[in-house]
C-alpha cells in the first residue's frame, strides 16, 4: 500500500501555520469568542418551513451576527494555502473563472516539548470528506450539494480522524466524492464564498483543526506541525506539466515527482485557566487614521495630502496621477495639462461594464492589423448597418436580462411575503406570458431571437463584399457601459497590518524532500534528526509520503527552540531570535545547520505572547442621507425631472465633476435614516503599489516628497479597501451566494408552477439576490457616515475608532467649513450606463458612427473665416469650394457668392447653388444667408474668439493656410444619448405591492434631466467653437451656442448654460420595443478638426469625438480660396498672348506670394450661352511705369484665386531638370504628381476648350506662355498611355493643348505619371518662362492651377 515513487524527489511548498488558544472560560463567556464573528453561509437552511424555496438569502450571515460555532475551548490551528493556489486563471474568451484544485489531506501533528524530549500525537484531515451529518459538535462548516445529487440537498466538509485510528481504503487516488457531489474540485472557493480557505470559521475543518487537549491536564509548551498532500494525483501541480516556478513562483532546481505542503508553529503555551481572549488588549477597539475616496488610489491620495501636504494644491490629484501612471503624459508643457488630468482622474472612478461587440475592418499592414480607412461607399454603409445590428442586439440582450431579473425578483419575493402573494404570483404569470409570446412587441426574447438573425445577416452581407478585396471584418468592444466604483477608505494602524500570509509570497522558497534539514549545531551541541526518529515514526501503510512526512517532523524538532536549548544548554530567547534570523537570511551566531536546507521563513512561525490578530475583513456599515428619497411615510415619491439641475452643477474644475449648489440643504444636520451594511476584504495592494512605484522612481530621480511618502510607507503600510456592494445595495441587489432556482419536492401547486416559469426565463439560477428591505436609490447622490469594524482570521471582531481625512472629491460643505465625518457622495448612475458621443454619417441616411475612425466622414462641410473680407468661405465635406458669405459695403445685408470658377452655379442663390450638397450644410448656409447683419457679425467674431483660444496637441492639419484667412472649421452632426444598461432598474420594496397589484416604478429615475456640457472653455485642446441645437425638422439655426459669446447676448449667439442639452436615461423602464433613436440627441457642431470635442456630464466618464487627422487632412489640404479684387485696371482684351512685341492684352497685378499656393483670376463673362467664368493663370507682376500705358482699358472685377498645391505638373529635360534649350527642337517630359496625402483620380471625359463648360470627367490644360511661339505649340506632339490629347485654340488662350484619360486613372499619395512631349521648340528670347496647367474635374481636389518655371539655356551653352 506504498505510494509508487520516481527518481524525482517531492518537492516541500511552505504553507504559513497559526495557533489561537480558547480557554474554557473564554469560550463560555458571551464577551468572549460568541462575540466573535462565525461563517457566512449555512447550506442547511437553503429552505426551511417559513420559506419553501432555495433563496440565498436563506444561507446567508452577516458578520455582525452571532456566531454559527463559537469557538470551543483547545487550541485552533489555521493554515493558510500558497497564494498560486488562491489565484483564479479567467478564460479570456467565455471570463470563465477557474480556481485550481488544493491538497486535500493533511497530516496535523501536535508535539508536546516538554524539556528536550517531544512527545507526538497525529490526525488526518480528509478537507474533501462529505458527511451527511456533522460528524462532532460544534456543527462543521456545510457545502451545497450540486441538484439531484442526493436527497439532501447540502454536506458537512471535512473531518479529522487520530492518525491511530485512520484506515485509509486506498492511499491516493480514492473515490472522488467531493467532485462528484458538488460539481467541482475542492477549491479555495468551495463552499460558494471568496474567503472559504482563507476565513476559519468557513473552513475550519478542511483548512483547519481544533485540538481539544483532553488528554492533556495542565500547562504544556506545544508545537503543531502540518503536512498536506494531494489525493487524487491528477491535481497534483507536480504531475501537470506546467514549470512550477514558471507557473507557480515556486523556486526549484529541478523536476518535481509530488508536492507536499508544510509548516508550524511552535511555542504555543497552553494554560487551561488562562485568559486568552477575555479582558486582552488585543480584543479592544484600534484607533486609526482614516481616509475615503471614491477610488482606492483617490483615498490614499487624500490621506498623504492630509498628513503631509494639507495647504498644497493640487496635492492630491499629482499624486493620484503618479498611482494611475498619467503623470509622464502631464509633466511636458502643453495646452489644456490640469484640464486632462482632471479629466484622467474622473474618469478613474469608474468601472468598465462589457456592453458585447460591435464590428471594425481592418487591414493587415505588416505583422499588425491597423483600421482601415477610405472604405469605399458601399462597404462603409454595409458596416454602419452591421453595427446598428449589434447594438440592437446588445439593446436586446440587456432587455433580457433586465426582464430576467424582474421574473427573478418576483420569484424571491413570492416566498418572502407574508400576505398579497396572489398579485405577486398574478405579476409572475404575465411576464411569463409576454416573455412566451410569439410577438416581438411583446416578448423580449422574441426581440433577441431576430435581433440575433438580423445581425448574422448583416455579417453575412458585409463577408460577401469583402469577399475580393484585403480587407478583414473584425469583432471589437463596443463601448464600454460604466459603473460608479464603490466608495473606498483607507485605515492607518500598527494594529491593522495586513498578515504577510496572504499575497506575500513572491518567489516561494520550496525545497526538494532530499533537501530536509537532517542536523543542526547549536552553539556547540549537534542535534541530529535521528535522535527523534523513533518518536517521528509513521505509518506507511496509512500515509502515501510517511517517509517525507517522518523527516518534515523530524525536521520540525530540530528547529524547535526549547528543544535546542535543552539540549545545548543556550538561552532559548537568543536561539529563537537567531534561529528568526537564520530564517531571513541574517547574520546570528546561534544555529548551522550541518545537514540540509533551512525553511523559509513561511514554514516555521512562533505563537505568543498572545493570541494573533490576523485582520481580514473590514465590516462596514454606512448610515446614508440621499439628496430625495424615493419613498416616505405618506408612500412612493419619485424624482422629478429637475431633480438635478436645481441641486448640482456640471464642473470638471470640482473634484467629483459635480458641484453641489450650496445653502440648499446643510449636510450637518441630516439624519442620515438609511443604512446598508457589507464587508469587503483588506488590502495593502494600493499602498503597496504606490510603494514600489515611488521606489522605482527615485532611483532615477530623487523626489524629496516621494521619498518622505516611501519611509512612511514602510514604517505603516495602509489598508485600502472598497465598501464592495454599496452601489449595488443602492439598486436593492445583494451580493450574496445564490442557490438553484427550485423548491422541494413537496411544495404545493402554485409554488413549483412558478417555480417553473423562473426557471424557464432565468435559467437554473441567478447570480445576486434582491433586498426587499433596502432603500432604492437609482440616483447615488447626498451624503454618508460610515461606522467600521474589522474582523481577523479566527473572527475576532474590533471596532475601529476613526480620524477621517475626505478626498477633496468627498468633502462635505456645511455652513462653517468642512465636516469632518460627512462624506460628500457626488451623484452617480448606480445602473451601469453610458454616453454615447457620436458622430453621424454626413451621408448615407445618417447612420451612426460607432468605430474609433469613422466609416464614412462624419464632416457635412467646411467653414474658412475670410478675415481680409469678414465672411467664410463654403467648401463641401470633401473641400471643394462652394461660394463665400459675406457682409456687403454698408454691412446692410449678408451677400451669397458661388464659388469663382464654377459655372454650373453662376448667378444662383444659396439655396440653388448648394442644391447637391449635404443637405443640413445646406440649411446652415442657406440660415447664415438669411442672417440679420448684427446675427451674422456676432456668430463671426464669436468663431474667431473661440479658435483663438484653442492650441491643440495635435498639429497635423495645422499648416499652409495664409494669414489673410483664418483656421478651417468642421461642420459636423454628432449625436447624444444617456445610454443604460438594460431597461432602467426597478423599486423592488414591500410599498409597491398593494391589494391592487404590483406597482413597477423606477422612482421616477428615467423623467430626470441631466446636463451634458459639449467644449470644455478651460482645455485649450478641445476643439468645439460652437454648436446648433435640436429642432423638430432638423437644427435650430436661429441660437448658436458657443462660449465666444458676449455674457451680456441673450439672444441669436449665447454662451451654453447647465440646461441648453438636457439628456434623460433611455431605454426606459417601458417592457415594450424602444427605437434606436428613443431619447437620443442630434447636435450640429462647429469645430477645429485639430482638437476633440469632449462631452462632460459628471455622472459618467468625459468622452470624446474627434475628426480623424486623415479625414481633416484630404479636405484641409485641398481648401482654396478666392478674394474679391475691385476696381481693378485692365486690358480690354483678356487674349492670353498678345500681338508681337505688344505688352496690350497680358493681366498685370501686384498678388500675394504664398508657399504652397498657386494664384490665378477669375472673372465673369458672358457669351452667347450664357454666363461663365474666365480663369486667367499667367499674371504679370506691374510695370515700371502707370498701368496705363497700355490701351485699350477696362474697368471690371474678378477674383484671385489660391490654391493650394496639389497636383503638380513638371517640365523636365532628360536629365530631370527644368530646363530647355533654347532655340531647339527638343524632347521633354511632363511629369503629373499627386502631393495629397490621399489618392485623386482622373475620371475620363470630353476635350473641349477652356472657356467651355465641362459636362462631365476630368481634363487638363497645358499653357506654354513665352516658353514656345504661338506658332509652334500646334506643332509639337503630346503622348501617354491611356491619355488623350489635343491641340485646341479659342480668343482669351490662343493656341494650348488639352487632355483627359480614356479610362479613370488614380494616383496614390506621391504617385505620378508621365507625358512624353516631342517637336516642342523653344524660344531663345527668354531666360526663363512659366508654363501653366489647369486642371478641372479632378476627384480628390478642387480646380485649380499649377505654374512651373522653366529655364532656358542660350543657343549653343
Amino acid at each position: 500500500m506504498s505510494a509508487s515513487k520516481s527518481s524525482n524527489p517531492g518537492l516541500v511548498v511552505p504553507v504559513d501555520v497559526v495557533a489561537f488558544c480558547v480557554s474554557a472560560a473564554d469560550a463560555r463567556d458571551t464577551a468572549g469568542t460568541n462575540s466573535f464573528a462565525g461563517a457566512t453561509v449555512d447550506y442547511r437552511l437553503q429552505t426551511n418551513s417559513t420559506i419553501a424555496a432555495y433563496l440565498g438569502t436563506n444561507i446567508s450571515r452577516g458578520l455582525d451576527t452571532s456566531p454559527l460555532n463559537a469557538l470551543e475551548a483547545g487550541v485552533h490551528i489555521h493554515w493558510a494555502l500558497p497564494d498560486a493556489l488562491t489565484n483564479a486563471a479567467v478564460d479570456e474568451q467565455t471570463t470563465t473563472i477557474d480556481f485550481p484544485a488544493v491538497p486535500n489531506r493533511w497530516l496535523v501533528t501536535r508535539v508536546v516539548v516538554d524539556g528536550a524530549t517531544p512527545s507526538l500525537t497525529s490526525w488526518v484531515v480528509e478537507s474533501d470528506a462529505l458527511s451527511a451529518s456533522s460528524p462532532s459538535a460544534p456543527l462543521f462548516p456545510t457545502v451545497a450539494l450540486a441538484p439531484g445529487t442526493d436527497d439532501q440537498d447540502y454536506a458537512y466538509v471535512g473531518r479529522s480522524t487520530p492518525l491511530a485510528s485512520y484506515q485509509p481504503s486506498v492511499l491516493l487516488n480514492g473515490p472522488r466524492t467531493f467532485m462528484t457531489a458538488t460539481g467541482a474540485e475542492l477549491s479555495v472557493v468551495a463552499n460558494g464564498t471568496p474567503i472559504f480557505a482563507s476565513y476559519y470559521p468557513e473552513s475550519r475543518t478542511a483548512f483547519g483543526f481544533v485540538d481539544p487537549l483532553d488528554d492533556i491536564s495542565g500547562t504544556a509548551s506545544l508545537m503543531y506541525v502540518v503536512t498536506g498532500w494531494f489525493d487524487h494525483t491528477a491535481n497534483d501541480p507536480a504531475t501537470t506539466g506546467n514549470n512550477l516556478q514558471d507557473t507557480y513562483q515556486w523556486q526549484t532546481e529541478g523536476d518535481a515527482a509530488y508536492t507536499l505542503y508544510s509548516g508550524m508553529v511552535q511555542d504555543v503555551a497552553w494554560d487551561p485557566d488562562r485568559d486568552y481572549v477575555l479582558s486582552q488588549p488585543n480584543q479592544g477597539a484600534i484607533a486609526a487614521e482614516a481616509a475615503m475616496g471614491n477610488t482606492p488610489i483617490e483615498a490614499i491620495s487624500a490621506y498623504f495630502r492630509g498628513l503631509d501636504k494639507p495647504d498644497v494644491q493640487f496635492f492630491e490629484q499629482i499624486l493620484c496621477a503618479f498611482q494611475e501612471g498619467l503623470l509622464p503624459r502631464f509633466t511636458e508643457q502643453g495646452p489644456g495639462v490640469l484640464a486632462r488630468l482632471a479629466e484622467a482622474l474622473h474618469n478613474n472612478g469608474f468601472q468598465k461594464i462589457d456592453a458585447g461587440q460591435i464590428y471594425s475592418i481592418v487591414a493587415e499592414v505588416g505583422d499588425t492589423e491597423e483600421e482601415a480607412t477610405d472604405l469605399p461607399v458601399p462597404i462603409a454603409i454595409a458596416l454602419n448597418q452591421l453595427n446598428q445590428a449589434a447594438r440592437t442586439l446588445e439593446e436586446a440582450a440587456t432587455a433580457v436580462e433586465s426582464f430576467q431579473w424582474a421574473m427573478f425578483a418576483d420569484w424571491y419575493r413570492y416566498f418572502q411575503a407574508s400576505d398579497n402573494t396572489d398579485q405577486i404570483f398574478n405579476h409572475a404569470a404575465d411576464l411569463y406570458t409576454a416573455w412566451t409570446d410569439t410577438d416581438p412587441a411583446n416578448s423580449p426574447k422574441v426581440r433577441y431571437d431576430q435581433a440575433q438573425a438580423a445581425l448574422t445577416r448583416q455579417v453575412d452581407a458585409l463577408t460577401t463584399l469583402l469577399a475580393d478585396t484585403p480587407l478583414i471584418l473584425k469583432p471589437v468592444p463596443a463601448p464600454r457601459y460604466w459603473r460608479p466604483t464603490d466608495p473606498a477608505v483607507l485605515l492607518a494602524s500598527q494594529e491593522l497590518q495586513f498578515p504577510a500570509r496572504h499575497g506575500s509570497d513572491g518567489l516561494l522558497a520550496c525545497r526538494a524532500t532530499d533537501q530536509l534539514v537532517s542536523t543542526v549545531t547549536v552553539g556547540s551541541a549537534q542535534i541530529n534528526g535521528s535522535d527523534f526518529a523513533l518518536a517521528c515514526a509513521l505509518p506507511a501503510a496509512k500515509l502515501p509520503y510517511a517517509p517525507d512526512c517522518a523527516a518534515l517532523l523530524m525536521e520540525a524538532c530540530l528547529l524547535n527552540t526549547r528543544i535546542a536549548a535543552h539540549r545545548s544548554g543556550q538561552n532559548e530567547a537568543v536561539l529563537t531570535a537567531d534561529l528568526q534570523a537564520l530564517l531571513d537570511g541574517r547574520q546570528q551566531a546561534s544555529w548551522t545547520i550541518a545537514a540540509g536546507q533551512a525553511p523559509s521563513p513561511v514554514e516555521l512561525t512562533w505563537w505568543g505572547p498572545q493570541n494573533p490578530w490576523l485582520p481580514l475583513f473590514l465590516s462596514w456599515s454606512v448610515d446614508f442621507e440621499p439628496l430625495q428619497p424615493t419613498e416616505n411615510t405618506d408612500g412612493l415619491t419619485p424624482y422629478p425631472a429637475e431633480l438635478f439641475t436645481a441641486h448640482y452643477q456640471v464642473d470638471p474644475a470640482t473634484g467629483s465633476f459635480v458641484r453641489y449648489t450650496p445653502g440648499v440643504i446643510d449636510p450637518g444636520a441630516l439624519s442620515f435614516n438609511q443604512s446598508w451594511a457589507g464587508y469587503s476584504i483588506l488590502s495593502p495592494t494600493t499602498a503597496d503599489n504606490l510603494a514600489a512605484a515611488i521606489a522605482d522612481y527615485v532611483q532615477g530621480t530623487p523626489d524629496p516628497t516621494l521619498q518622505q511618502i516611501l519611509g512612511q510607507l514602510n514604517q505603516t503600510l495602509p489598508l485600502v479597501q472598497p465598501l464592495s456592494g454599496f452601489t449595488s445595495g443602492l439598486l436593492m441587489q445583494q451580493q450574496i451566494p445564490q442557490l438553484q432556482i427550485a423548491v422541494p419536492s413537496d411544495a404545493d401547486f402554485s409554488s413549483t408552477t412558478l417555480t417553473g416559469y423562473a426557471q424557464e426565463v432565468v435559467g437554473p439560477s441567478y447570480h445576486v439576490g434582491p433586498q426587499f428591505n433596502w432603500p432604492y436609490n437609482p440616483l447615488r447622490a447626498g451624503w454618508l457616515k460610515l461606522s467600521l469594524e474589522a474582523v481577523d482570521t479566527f473572527g475576532q471582531r474590533r471596532r475601529l475608532d476613526l480620524s477621517t481625512t475626505m478626498a477633496e472629491s468627498m468633502t462635505a460643505q456645511g455652513p462653517d467649513g468642512p465636516l469632518a465625518d460627512v462624506a460628500y457622495v457626488a451623484p452617480r448612475l448606480a445602473q451601469p450606463g453610458r454616453l454615447l458621443f457620436e458622430w453621424i454619417s454626413a451621408g448615407a441616411g445618417g447612420l451612426m458612427e460607432m468605430n474609433d475612425h469613422p466609416a464614412m466622414s462624419p464632416v457635412c462641410g467646411w467653414l474658412l473665416p475670410n478675415h481680409l473680407e469678414g465672411g467664410f468661405f463654403l467648401y463641401d465635406g470633401a473641400g471643394r469650394p462652394l461660394g463665400s458669405l459675406q457682409l456687403n459695403g454698408d454691412q446692410s445685408r449678408v451677400i451669397w457668392q458661388s464659388a469663382p470658377g464654377n459655372d454650373a452655379t453662376i448667378d444662383q442663390d444659396v439655396d440653388q447653388a448648394l442644391a447637391d450638397v449635404n443637405p443640413t450644410f445646406r440649411a446652415l448656409a442657406v440660415a447664415l444667408a438669411a442672417a440679420t447683419p448684427a446675427w451674422f457679425r456676432r456668430f463671426s467674431q464669436a468663431v474667431d474668439k473661440v479658435h483663438g483660444g484653442i492650441s491643440p496637441e495635435m498639429l497635423a492639419t495645422n499648416a499652409g493656410l495664409p494669414i489673410l484667412i483664418g483656421r478651417p472649421v468642421a461642420v459636423a452632426q454628432c449625436a447624444l444619448k444617456l445610454d443604460m444598461r438594460g431597461r432602467t432598474a426597478l423599486d423592488q420594496r414591500w410599498t409597491c405591492l398593494g391589494d391592487d397589484g404590483w406597482t413597477d416604478t423606477d422612482g421616477g429615475f428615467q423623467a430626470v434631466q441631466y446636463p451634458v456640457l459639449l467644449g470644455d472653455a478651460d482645455d485649450l485642446d478641445d476643439g468645439l467653437i460652437g454648436f446648433f441645437g435640436p429642432s423638430v425638422d432638423g437644427y435650430d439655426f436661429s441660437t448658436f451656442f458657443t462660449d465666444g459669446a458676449s455674457s451680456e447676448d441673450q439672444s441669436g449667439v449665447v454662451q451654453p448654460q447647465q440646461t441648453t442639452l438636457l439628456l434623460q436615461p433611455s431605454p426606459t423602464f417601458d417592457p415594450k420595443p424602444q427605437p434606436m433613436d428613443e431619447r437620443t440627441t442630434s447636435v450640429l457642431l462647429l469645430i477645429d478638426p485639430r482638437a476633440p470635442v469632449h462631452a462632460t456630464t459628471g455622472i459618467l466618464p468625459t468622452e470624446s469625438l474627434q475628426i480623424p487627422p486623415d479625414v481633416a487632412a484630404a479636405a484641409v489640404s485641398q481648401l482654396e480660396m478666392s478674394f474679391l479684387v475691385a476696381p481693378i485696371l485692365r486690358p480690354a482684351s483678356l487674349q492670353i498672348v498678345p500681338p508681337e512685341n505688344s505688352v496690350v492684352g497680358r493681366l498685370t497685378l501686384p498678388i500675394p506670394r504664398e508657399p504652397g499656393y498657386a494664384v490665378s483670376f477669375l472673372e465673369q463673362d458672358k457669351d452667347e450661352n450664357g454666363p461663365r467664368w474666365t480663369t486667367i493663370s499667367d499674371i504679370g507682376d506691374p510695370p515700371g511705369g502707370a498701368v496705363w500705358d497700355y490701351t485699350p482699358q477696362t474697368l471690371t472685377e474678378g477674383w484671385l484665386r489660391l490654391n493650394p498645391i496639389l497636383l503638380s505638373f513638371d517640365l523636365l529635360n532628360g536629365d530631370g531638370k527644368a530646363l530647355v534649350a533654347g532655340g531647339a527642337t527638343q524632347s521633354l517630359t511632363l511629369r503629373v504628381t499627386n502631393r495629397k496625402p490621399v489618392p485623386v483620380t482622373f475620371q475620363p471625359g470630353r476635350i473641349v476648350t477652356e472657356n467651355q463648360p465641362l459636362a462631365s470627367g476630368s481634363i487638363f490644360y497645358l499653357h506654354f506662355g513665352v516658353l514656345v511661339d504661338q506658332a509652334d505649340v500646334t506643332a509639337m506632339a503630346l503622348t501617354a498611355s491611356g491619355w488623350t490629347f489635343q491641340a485646341v485654340h479659342d480668343d482669351i488662350y490662343g493656341n494650348y493643348w488639352a487632355a483627359t484619360p480614356t479610362a479613370a486613372v488614380e494616383l496614390t499619395p506621391g504617385q505620378f505619371f508621365d507625358v512624353a512631349i516631342t517637336n516642342l521648340k523653344a524660344v531663345s528670347t527668354a531666360v526663363q518662362a512659366k508654363v501653366y496647367a489647369d486642371y478641372y474635374g479632378v476627384d480628390g481636389v478642387s480646380d485649380g492651377v499649377f505654374p512651373d518655371l522653366v529655364t532656358i539655356s542660350k543657343p549653343g551653352s
